[in-house]
């Protein structure tokens, strides 16, 4: 099991009312496989992209196809990872309560069927990008910020999970979001990736809007400055190098893009975020 750019935050245990608390938030991307692990507390996996598998005793082996969430459960054995010579993004949280019981009692967390997928990736991506600036306060109001927050991703997953399989639609605008990610950091010609979509650049921006709420470039800036922020606050590297790794050579284009959406320059993230 390897990781590459990991980052995990913890809250203070002190700090947890009893009702639900998140003890836990991380990204990385990774490849090979956690084997047979048992975890002390509940935990939700989001695969942003990539594709593996999920093993638990009580639902079995099954295909985990990102965007996709899968719900681990206390002293449950369990075995998951990307498919071989291949890596996958994900996102996770621990989390312990009285009120998980609760979720379990109402159905939305079942040890049968731990795995949803498709999920819709703008949405759950959104509350999980929630989830990081709430955990990175390091503070109280942080800590309970959190817990709210995943108490709505419970919610938001369980009622996603309600609308059954993916149909022809939502399986092409799930293409569309991988294609986007994964070619984030690259300059995307939108009228060839519509060729290859075979649908017209209308159509795809059409299309995008209505299912990630979001327009193509628009949805690849984001997944941009996400990158940037994380790299702001874990490493050494310079505006300029952080501007060329995620698609920008101009460094001032990119400050001014930042400062629009962040409302700080990258300077100034630097600042509040950094982790070295």
């Amino acid at each position: 099991m390897s990781f590459e750019n990991v980052q995990v935050f913890r809250s203070d245990p002190t700090s947890s009312t009893g009702g639900l608390v998140v003890t836990e938030f991380g990204k990385q991307l990774v490849s090979g496989h956690i084997i047979a692990r048992k975890l002390q507390d509940y935990a939700v996996v989001f695969v942003e992209r990539g594709r593996g598998v999920l093993t638990t005793k009580q639902g079995g082996t099954q295909v985990v196809v990102g965007p996709a969430v899968f719900w681990l459960f206390p002293d449950q054995l369990h075995s998951y990872g990307p498919d071989k010579e291949t890596t996958w993004l994900e996102r996770w949280a621990l989390f312990r309560g009285s009120l998980v019981y609760d979720f379990q009692q109402k159905g939305l967390l079942d040890l049968t069927q731990p795995l949803v997928a498709p999920v819709k990736l703008s949405e759950v991506a959104h509350t999980f990008s929630t989830l990081h600036s709430e955990m990175i306060q390091r503070n109280a109001i942080g800590w309970a910020s959190a817990a709210a927050t995943l108490h709505r991703l419970v919610i938001q997953v369980a009622s996603q999970s309600a609308t059954g399989k993916l149909n022809d639609a939502q399986r092409e605008i799930s293409r569309v979001a991988r294609l986007l990610s994964e070619r984030a950091f690259e300059e995307i010609n939108m009228e060839e990736l519509a060729d290859e979509l075979q649908m017209s650049t209308a159509t795809l921006r059409r299309k995008c809007v209505s299912h990630l709420g979001i327009a193509p470039k628009h949805y690849q800036l984001q997944l941009r400055i996400d990158r940037a922020k994380e790299l702001l606050a874990s490493t050494e590297l310079s505006v300029e190098n952080i501007a060329r790794t995620i698609g920008y050579e101009d460094s001032f284009y990119f400050s001014r893009l930042f400062f629009k959406r962040e409302h700080r320059s990258p300077s100034e993230f630097r600042k509040l975020h950094t982790r070295i």
